[in-house]
């Protein structure tokens, strides 16, 4: 144990071989000895730090003061982690990343660099929040800082106008029905969460006439934003699902109406993108191509075996271990997911083929391998290819829909390129591939 003095003792100058008058100890071990002379190392520092608050008090004018806190607070960094520790600092948060599954690329958000410096700058007895705190009074704070903060946005709106943005979720099994304005040059401003599981323990359901009372709830509460922007509303945007699409008709009914001159309801982008994909995946040959991608995809993906021989080649192929990309698969809910897993598929063809024609996939000996005809087929393929062509252009609409930016002025002119490009391919295709495009561009 050591002294609580800052006046290092002469037990530990004895072990740490510090001190002129001090006969150091032979036998002790080396890591002890460092040990202690960071402590010793330590006590200097919180002496040093105590002589600085004495002067604070006995300097007076504001700029020494300042001058002095510098120095305190130097010298508090190096009474807590000492010299040379810093590295211990970043480690620490490193762990606190991995061990809780967030992300690398947080640590590049300005919040979080906020977060550090005000940490740097919290005094010893600081202690942290718990869960419920965040989760709560503190939650609560910041919502109200939020709305403040959204003031500056009044001019936006006032001048370009807004599109409420509606959608469902499930939340640990709770039903619930978002609302989001949508400003022109501004971003997206969150107005309101609706938990619809009062409602249904009642007896309710999530239908059409209860998505188009909330929705007129949050039209009709100017509060919300501190301001009447309903006087400013344009457009509702939701998804394509049946009960959105009956609330849609429901609310444009309402049109005309003093209160709502303006009202309309539209789908939202990728949702009609992923509806028009959905309608062309019903074409017997597409259906048939995707079913066909998506048993490659769970044949590699699925199976330990046959995804370690894909990653080994797929590194090999991008120039180094971890280099690597891998497949991706398709998804009802998000029908135009089929098709970037067939693109995807095209792109990694040649790590496909590496694969199945490499010594270890072939030791194998997988009985009736219908997957290495496939990727050996070049018809297969060519089909492939003529799908994922076909669509290529309402797959950007996707990602031009889910973007942050404003993409609205690009919707019409990448609608237009798509027509052109479905025509201009119409030409140079054999009958067969030729329905598939029509059945697109249809």
């Amino acid at each position: 144990e050591t002294s609580h003095s800052l006046k290092p003792s002469y037990v530990e100058e004895h072990l740490a071989h510090v001190g002129s008058s001090i006969r150091c100890c032979p036998k002790v071990p080396d890591h002890v000895k460092t040990s202690v002379k960071e402590v010793i190392e330590g006590k200097r520092a919180s002496k040093a730090l105590k002589k600085q608050s004495d002067a604070v008090v006995a300097i007076g004018t504001k700029a020494k003061m300042e001058h002095a806190g510098q120095a305190m607070f130097r010298a508090s960094v190096v009474q807590g982690f000492r010299s040379g520790q810093t590295k211990e600092i970043s480690l620490t948060i490193a762990s606190f990343f991995h061990s809780c599954n967030i992300p690398a690329h947080t640590a590049n958000a300005p919040v979080f660099r906020e977060m550090v410096q005000a940490i740097k700058m919290a005094p010893a007895s600081y202690v942290p929040p718990n869960n419920a705190a965040i989760d709560g009074e503190l939650l609560e704070k910041l919502y109200e800082v939020a709305k403040t903060g959204v003031q500056f946005r009044v001019q936006d709106v006032q001048q370009f106008g807004w599109s409420l943005c509606s959608d469902g979720m499930t939340w640990l099994r709770r039903g619930l029905l978002n609302f989001v304005l949508q400003s022109a040059t501004s971003g997206p401003i969150f107005l309101k969460c609706v938990d619809a599981s009062a409602h249904m323990a009642d007896g309710g359901t999530k239908d059409a006439e209860f998505i188009a009372e909330q929705t007129l709830e949050v039209l009709d509460n100017s509060e919300l934003l501190g301001f009447n922007f309903k006087d400013h509303f344009g457009v509702i945007w939701m998804d394509g699902a049946s009960n959105n699409v009956l609330a849609g008709k429901m609310l444009e009914s309402l049109h005309g109406v003093p209160e709502y001159p303006w009202l309309c309801v539209e789908w939202c982008t990728p949702h009609l993108a992923n509806v028009v994909l959905g309608k062309f995946g019903d074409l017997d040959l597409v259906s048939e191509i995707i079913a066909e991608g998506q048993e490659l995809f769970e044949w590699f993906m699925n199976h330990h075996a046959q995804h370690a021989m894909f990653v080994a080649q797929s590194d090999l192929y991008y120039g180094g271990e971890g280099k690597g990309r891998t497949l991706v698969g398709g998804a009802d809910t998000r029908f135009g997911k089929y098709f970037s897993m067939l693109v995807r598929m095209l792109v990694e063809k040649p790590v496909l083929e590496a694969t199945v024609v490499s010594k270890v996939y072939n030791d194998k000996k997988y009985k009736d391998d219908k997957i290495k005809a496939r990727i050996l087929s070049p018809e297969w393929w060519a089909k492939v290819a003529v799908v994922s062509k076909a669509v290529s252009g309402i797959l950007s609409l996707i990602r031009m829909g889910d973007s942050n930016k404003p993409t609205l002025g690009m919707l019409y002119p990448a609608v237009i390129a798509i027509e052109e490009h479905l025509e201009g391919m119409l030409g140079r295709l054999s009958s067969l591939s030729a329905n598939i495009v029509t059945t697109a561009h249809n």
